[in-house]
């Protein structure tokens, strides 16, 4: 089991991901259960200062099963994804995120600079934390990360760029790099809907690329995820703006449609009404979507706890329904309905208690009655041998027995009343004469 953190709180994780898988159970962090969690999980552990936060025992145990857990999704990975080893150890690149090289100024051409010819002196974040570095950008970089997405492209999972470089959907698919002698090195890239969205509503103004770093040099790009995001934080800020692309009009026009369409989905799923999707500007539209995944994730949060009060519920209820078989059927014990020492026998009572209560005290109640006072007792008196049953003889011994059962049943809650008649015959064999 993994130790106990004492900078994160359990519940918060069960409360906002629910009651799923996470590579660590005891914290609640890493949540395993989707295909977007699994890659964000291999995401932040692939981050020394996450690693760092737990010993190499544990490591090893949280790496291997987020590590299962994408191969299960079929994300590619590669042998160092987070494995407890010293990372101080390791001659492996460092993962670099710098933004950005390219101002998209609100259009979505088809190429963008991924990165600008020479040696830049930059301070982006390395393995997750800020430092100045510098890079080297030659043809032979664009060689190298060609090569790099060659690889990707023919894997099983695409090669992606997100939005802030966070766990979402793609803003755009990348397609080939190039080498220009005068910007540096090329991307052919495909936008998705989600980045048109995000860069002609001029949400985000920048690309910010993500590559592997070692001493000066780009050494390829991460082998599982994404190779660069939107972002609105350029770290390359002597890049000189690039001029809008060729088809601009045209872009605008795609977004206009774009934006038509998203104001009557709002309308469809009553976000707002028709009178306000005709005068909606792009503002109002951002809001009214952001409005929207508020109350989705607050919906999700509260199914979730929902979820779990419901659990905690049915786990009480499970718990007073075996109480109670266990009752009644103590209660035939008894009454001589059901052999004590017949175990066999008690259990299908109450595995039959359990699944039809109504139907099971029907049957116990039919049951035929043996007990103790209405045996046939043979007791020894000074006048010699005689035989009485309930209700005749000197001594009332029915009475006396129910009597001194009772009293030890009360004086010890929760004895059965088989071992409560076993002690109350030893400790009082006058009223519990020889059977005959």
């Amino acid at each position: 089991m993994v130790a106990k953190r004492e900078d994160v709180s359990p519940s918060e994780g069960k409360s906002k991901y629910g009651d799923v898988t996470y590579a660590d159970e005891t914290n609640k962090k890493y949540p395993l259960d989707t295909e977007a969690h699994a890659r964000a999980a291999l995401s932040y552990w692939g981050m020394p200062k996450n690693r760092a936060k737990y010993s190499s025992e544990d490591q090893k145990k949280i790496g291997a099963r987020i590590r299962s857990a994408a191969k299960k999704f079929g994300i590619s990975i590669s042998d160092d994804d987070g494995d407890g080893k010293d990372d101080s150890k390791k001659s492996e690149s460092s993962l670099v995120i710098a933004s950005s090289t390219y101002n998209l100024e609100g259009n979505t051409p088809s190429t963008i600079v991924y990165m600008p010819k020479g040696k830049w002196k930059i301070t982006p974040r390395v393995n997750g934390q800020p430092r100045e570095i510098e890079v080297d950008v030659t043809s032979e970089t664009a060689t190298l990360l060609q090569e790099h997405l060659d690889k990707r492209l023919n894997s099983s999972v695409r090669p992606y760029a997100q939005f802030d470089h966070k766990p979402g959907p793609a803003s755009f698919l990348p397609k080939s790099f190039r080498w220009d002698e005068e910007r540096g090195i090329l991307l052919d890239i495909e936008w998705t809907e989600s980045g048109k969205r995000s860069v002609t509503g001029k949400d985000y103004s920048y690309f910010s690329p993500t590559f592997n770093w070692n001493d000066g040099k780009v050494v390829g790009l991460p082998q599982h995820r994404e190779i660069g995001s939107l972002t609105n934080n350029p770290a390359f800020t002597e890049i000189q703006k690039i001029a809008a692309s060729a088809d601009a009009d045209n872009s605008k026009g795609e977004y206009e449609m774009v934006a038509n369409a998203v104001a009557t989905k709002l309308v469809e799923l009553q976000v707002i009404t028709a009178d306000q999707a005709a005068g909606a500007d792009d503002d109002f539209i951002v809001r009214a979507i952001t409005s929207l995944h508020e109350a989705l994730a607050s919906a999700q949060a509260a199914h979730a706890e929902l979820t779990s009060r419901y659990k905690e519920l049915e786990a009480k209820q499970k718990d007073q329904e075996k109480s109670e078989a266990k009752r009644v059927i103590e209660a035939a014990i008894a009454e001589g309905r059901i052999p004590p020492k017949d175990q066999e026998l008690v259990d299908f009572y109450m595995d039959q208690y359990l699944a039809n209560p109504k139907l099971a005290t029907k049957v116990l109640a039919a049951l035929p009655k043996a007990p103790i006072g209405e045996q046939v007792i043979r007791i020894t008196a000074e006048e010699g041998q005689k035989t009485v049953t309930q209700g005749r003889g000197k001594w009332d011994i029915i009475a006396r027995q129910k009597e001194l059962i009772a009293e030890c049943v009360e004086a010890n809650p929760g004895m059965s009343h088989e071992k409560a008649f076993n002690k109350m015959k030893r400790e009082h064999p006058e009223a519990f004469p020889v059977e005959a």
